[in-house]
């Protein structure tokens, strides 16, 4: 009979199993979303931020979701507001942490948390007089490239949603917007207090930000290529790779090719759908 401590041992792992050992199939696209955990109360710090948009939040942002992106190459990652969304999937290897969605979940805030407060105290430092930032995190697989494309397709309306929502609430009353749609609150801003919402903000608080590694050319630095032996120094531009905000992304719900362009990288192919983009935009 073995020992004690080794039954017990046994029990207790299978029990930590259950949640631990959970993990996306080779070829099953998981999503991670990291939020921030009581965000709002740190991000409407009095005489720290300009809400409902402060510049520095998001860069703070971009820099915590290129970090994950980076770090556990994913193949997609977005970012709005406080949240952040990533996509993992390889159809011929397992993904980090070997797909497993505890592990992936609890990395990925770490390294939100960590960056994000990092680029906070040079960019906002006296936000931190109250404490850091913290954030949670869930992971899920899901069944198909068509469903988990489409994930971010709704992450982006519900950003455009909210962005709305949190202007308007700097300026009306939550009775005056209650069974208000997101088209109400906007024509109520520009009625009554004289502020065009799509004019005024800037598209990164309107829909949030893409980012991927991307390759691109560039030439070396003169210190770089001294490091690099004569006889085999480049005399033209080389190739690198990189994480990198995406420009010029359609509107999600305009792409024909969601699909290829979050999984394959393709340009996407936008088509004329008026009714849908009068839902969403």
């Amino acid at each position: 009979m073995p020992p004690y401590d080794d039954m017990l041992g046994e029990e207790e792992m299978d029990h930590e199993a259950v949640e631990s050992l959970r993990r996306g199939s080779l070829g099953e696209p998981i999503v991670v979303c990291v939020e921030g955990a009581g965000f709002q109360a740190f991000a409407r710090q009095a005489n720290v931020f300009d809400w409902p948009h402060d510049e520095r939040l998001a860069e703070a942002m971009d820099a915590a979701t290129i970090a994950v992106v980076d770090e556990l190459k994913c193949a997609l990652g977005y970012t709005h507001a406080g949240e952040a969304t990533f996509v993992f999937w390889n159809p011929d290897e397992a993904v980090a942490c070997d797909g497993a969605f505890q592990e992936l979940a609890t990395l990925a805030t770490s390294i939100v948390t960590d960056v994000f407060n990092d680029a906070g105290r040079e960019l906002f430092p006296d936000a931190f007089d109250k404490g850091r930032a913290r954030f949670k995190a869930t992971a899920h697989g899901l069944p198909s490239l068509e469903l988990a494309a489409r994930y971010f397709d709704w992450r982006e309306r519900q950003a455009r949603k909210n962005a709305v929502l949190a202007a308007a609430r700097g300026m009306f009353k939550q009775t005056a917007l209650d069974g208000r749609s997101r088209h109400d609150m906007k024509d109520m801003m520009a009625e009554q207090a004289g502020l065009d919402f799509d004019a005024h903000y800037p598209e990164r608080f309107r829909r949030g930000a893409f980012f991927r590694r991307m390759k691109f050319e560039r030439h070396l630095t003169e210190e770089e290529l001294a490091r690099i032996p004569q006889d085999r120094r480049p005399t033209g531009p080389v190739m690198r790779s990189s994480v990198r905000m995406m420009e010029d992304v359609p509107p999600l719900v305009l792409i024909d090719n969601l699909v290829g362009f979050v999984f394959h990288k393709e340009d996407p192919v936008v088509v004329d759908l008026p009714f849908a983009a009068s839902v969403a935009l």
